[in-house]
């Protein structure tokens, strides 16, 4: 099969799906001898994906600049472009198809969380998703869901037959894993400002990730003199961030709550070595892949008991109400002090995500792809 696929959202500083797409293009290309591939990306992106891509076509554009062009160009020239390339089957990994195209398209829906929870949501990109994504559902050849709990969204809330939809889950990077190695530990330590020891979270700073709550639940527990760790919190500075560090500062945490902005995926490996525990406490997920990061690298975690996450975690990880601030900070006490209790967790942590390979996840992909073909 001629394969096309759809890599426009992958930009400079690769977070959430762009993750899911970047980390999928590399498994396909390397373990599916078998189809052949094209990419359609775009030609500013620096991402080293592009370049390290081998035995795949590339197609790169320039003329996309802001989300409206992105748009116009996903919707009219890439399906005339992909059908002028001889491409059999169309895959979408970003939430959106383009809708009148007459190839068989298989999109990829992370989450629907722009229609279930439009509030933790942009108002552009609610109103985007609000009305192109039930239309792409519908118009797909097939669906991948990321998580069981989306495949359920998908049915419950746009009436999706449940047999045209296949769960896919993401894997984890081989370069997540356990290191010793003290200098590059220490070498963190002083790139970030971090002093002692560590609660981490990673990923945006959104409304969905529920980090006010998080600095909340942290500041009860240093109230209480319950635990001596900084709270650092790595990832993009999104919509949130300003008003989580003014949080921070109205409680008198300045030293203590460490924002390191966006991280490479190395120094990503570092902090979770670094860290005592992970915290994801996030109100909706459509996966949730640091979680599965951590554990790959031995860290305790405690993950919301909400959206994907308990799917994902299984019985490695402490699950807490992403509601309740005392919950949180319950959470997070057992995990940072009960010894008995994190030696059990970081087994069962590995073992977990040992499960979620991104070599699984292209060989299940593929399947979905000769499902379409085989109906078209």
């Amino acid at each position: 099969m001629r394969i096309g696929i759809n890599a426009y959202l992958i930009r400079d500083l690769v977070s959430g799906v762009e993750y899911y797409i970047r980390d999928l293009l590399r498994a396909l290309i390397e373990f599916d001898g078998t189809n052949s591939y094209t990419v359609y990306h775009l030609q500013k992106a620096r991402s080293r994906i592009f370049a390290d891509l081998r035995g795949c076509n590339r197609v790169a554009t320039r003329f996309i600049d802001n989300p409206v062009t992105r748009i116009v160009w996903e919707q009219v020239a890439l399906p005339l472009r992909s059908s002028k390339d001889g491409i059999e089957i169309l895959h979408a990994p970003g939430y959106i198809m383009p809708l009148f195209s007459t190839l068989p398209t298989i999109v990829t829906i992370p989450d629907i969380i722009a229609l279930k929870h439009p509030g933790l949501c942009g108002k552009r990109n609610a109103a985007y998703f609000k009305h192109f994504l039930p239309r792409s559902a519908r118009r797909a050849c097939r669906i991948i869901a990321l998580s069981h709990t989306t495949k359920r969204d998908l049915i419950e809330h746009l009436g999706i037959a449940e047999d045209k939809i296949d769960v896919v889950h993401c894997g984890v990077r081989e370069t997540f894993k356990p290191i010793t190695d003290s200098a590059l530990l220490d070498g963190a330590r002083r790139k970030f400002g971090i002093t002692g020891k560590v609660l981490l979270f990673a990923g945006n700073l959104e409304p969905k990730k529920n980090l006010g709550r998080l600095i909340a639940a942290f500041h009860e527990l240093k109230g209480s003199n319950a635990l001596e760790h900084q709270l650092v919190i790595a990832g993009h500075q999104g919509v949130s961030y300003g008003e989580l560090r003014a949080t921070a500062h109205r409680l008198g945490m300045d030293k203590s709550v460490v924002f390191t902005g966006y991280v490479s995926s190395e120094d990503l490996t570092l902090l979770y070595n670094i860290a005592d525990v992970f915290v994801f406490p996030s109100l909706y997920e459509g996966f949730g892949i640091p979680p599965l990061e951590a554990m790959s690298c031995g860290t305790v975690v405690v993950g919301a008991d909400a959206g994907s996450i308990p799917e994902v975690v299984g019985d490695g990880a402490v699950l807490v109400n992403p509601y309740a601030v005392e919950d949180i900070a319950r959470g997070i006490y057992q995990a940072a002090t009960d010894d008995e209790l994190r030696k059990t967790l970081i087994e069962r942590g590995r073992r977990r995500a040992s499960r979620f390979t991104w070599r699984r996840a292209a060989a299940a992909t593929v399947e979905v792809y000769e499902k379409c073909h085989i109906r078209a």
